[in-house]
Formats: structure tokens, C-alpha cells, sequence
């Protein structure tokens, strides 16, 4: 939706999705990555601030990067599983799948060796 420049949307309004009934409610955004990162933490405060935005982030054990504490949005870890296919290491995170059907937008950190992320982008196709 375009704005003219001196006009802003509504709280609730512009971004946000409409439920079954009509209703304007936050657009529910998931953000699915490997680790939670304390420079991360306040870019995710900003956004669960919003009005039109309900954030939640699922992430990995850290892979290298420790994990900070949640602050001001719901976060919760779930470790990517390990698996080896060819000699090589991939990892599958059943997040990618199993929380599309609640939400509207998910953002994911795209690397070929999630395997898990190919069929969550063929699901979120269809829906």
C-alpha cells in the first residue's frame, strides 16, 4: 500500500492481515535461524513493538554463536538436528514446516544445508 509521503497508515492498519471475519490483526511474522545473537536483540525488540506486528523467533543451540536471553518478544530454542547425507552435514529444523501454518510471514536464513527448507518453501507456495 503507497502512501503519500506526509501520511502514515493507522496502528493496525496497512501491513496487517485481515482475519475470517474482516478484522484487521497483526501481521503474525516467524523468524526461523540458527542462533540468537545479542546484536539480533534489539532489532527484534523494535519489531515486536510495532502494533501491526506479532513476533516470534525459533532458534537453533547457537552454532557458533552463543545465544542471548529474549528481550520484549517471544523467542523460544529449538536445536536444528544434525544429519549427514553423502558424507556431508546438513541440518533440519522442524520449525520451517511445522509453524507455517501460524503465521503470515516467515523469514529464514537460507542455506543449502538446511534441508528442511525446500519443502517449507513448496508448503508456503500453496498456502
Amino acid at each position: 500500500m503507497q502512501m503519500p509521503a506526509d501520511k502514515t497508515p493507522a496502528a493496525g492498519h496497512g501491513t496487517a492481515a485481515t482475519s475470517g471475519h474482516g478484522l484487521w490483526r497483526p501481521t503474525r511474522l516467524l523468524v526461523v535461524q540458527p542462533s540468537l545473537g545479542k546484536y539480533r536483540v534489539p532489532v527484534f525488540r523494535e519489531l515486536a513493538a510495532r502494533p501491526n506486528v506479532q513476533l516470534r523467533v525459533v532458534h537453533g543451540g547457537g552454532l557458533g554463536v552463543p545465544n542471548a536471553p529474549a528481550d520484549g518478544f517471544e523467542a523460544r530454542e529449538e536445536r536444528f538436528r544434525p544429519l549427514r547425507l553423502l558424507g556431508h552435514p546438513f541440518s533440519w529444523q522442524k520449525a520451517h514446516l511445522r509453524e507455517l501454518a501460524s503465521c503470515d510471514v516467515m523469514l529464514a536464513t537460507w542455506d543449502v544445508h538446511y534441508l528442511s527448507l525446500p519443502p517449507a518453501l513448496s508448503r508456503a507456495r500453496r498456502r
